[in-house]
């Protein structure tokens, strides 16, 4: 069985795997099986074994139980099941409950009497250590996981920081109006098509429109010029048939 059992959110495994990182080099545990934290491969429950059962045995077994809180882990039911099954051991060390930041300090709240511990700042974090090495009545190696604690520290602020909160936000709102977005989108597409073949229309017939047009005012421009021709020979006193080139009597042999 498992000598640490990390509760949280799946959304929340790279995270929870920077604390496993960090707890077994602090602590030197070399067991394969000494962290119970469900989304590292080989780390959760056995194949094959009954899920409840199986997280049951390694909650009483545990030394020590970290209880990972995040706006994603609040709404999981099985993070409260751990941590209520834990509460409800009097034998067992409580939970310890953790969050990404000190902003997050009020998602505990239905625990209010357990202080929670934050993950952004050095002493946070070598506190929570200092809890987990009481519990398996060790001493931690400060020098062997001080690296880890930076990393723990990065990835929580990297993670959990409004900017990233926000994105998150908006990809739940997007994926919770999916169909009205799609229906949106289609309907969007369907009236630029129809702008569009209307606007090709109307520049088609305006083309076939000024071709009339200066076909028109070239039949007009050839009257006039031939008008002006004619206006000329009258004025001069010639008519038009006498303008017109004479053509001689065909020779008739007798």
């Amino acid at each position: 069985m498992a000598r640490i059992f990390i509760s949280h959110a799946h959304a929340d495994r790279e995270l929870a795997g920077k604390l496993v990182t960090l707890l077994k080099n602090a602590l030197a545990l070399r067991g394969a099986h000494d962290v119970f934290c469900s989304s590292r491969e080989g780390a959760g429950v056995t194949p094959g074994a009954e899920i409840r059962e199986e997280v049951v045995e390694h909650l009483a077994s545990a030394s020590s139980l970290i209880v990972l809180l995040t706006p994603q882990s609040v709404g999981s039911p099985w993070v409260w099941l751990e941590a209520g099954v834990r509460l409800a051991m009097p034998t067992r060390p409580n939970p310890l409950f953790v969050v990404p930041s000190e902003r997050f300090k009020n998602l505990p709240n239905v625990v209010g009497d357990l202080r929670s511990v934050s993950l952004d700042t050095p002493g946070e974090v070598h506190g929570l250590v200092a809890v987990v090495a009481k519990h398996l009545d060790t001493t931690p190696d400060v020098q062997a996981y001080e690296a880890d604690v930076a990393e723990v520290i990065a990835t929580a602020q990297r993670k959990y920081s409004r900017l990233n909160e926000g994105r998150l936000r908006l990809a739940r709102w997007v994926a919770a109006h999916a169909l009205l977005l799609l229906a949106l989108c289609i309907s969007a597409v369907a009236v630029f098509a129809s702008v569009t073949l209307r606007a090709r229309s109307a520049t088609a017939d305006a083309d076939k429109a000024d071709a009339i047009i200066q076909a028109n005012e070239q039949k007009t421009q050839a009257a006039g010029t031939f008008l002006k021709w004619q206006g000329q020979l009258l004025s001069s006193g010639a008519s038009a048939d006498a303008a017109r080139p004479s053509v001689g009597e065909p020779c008739i042999e007798s």
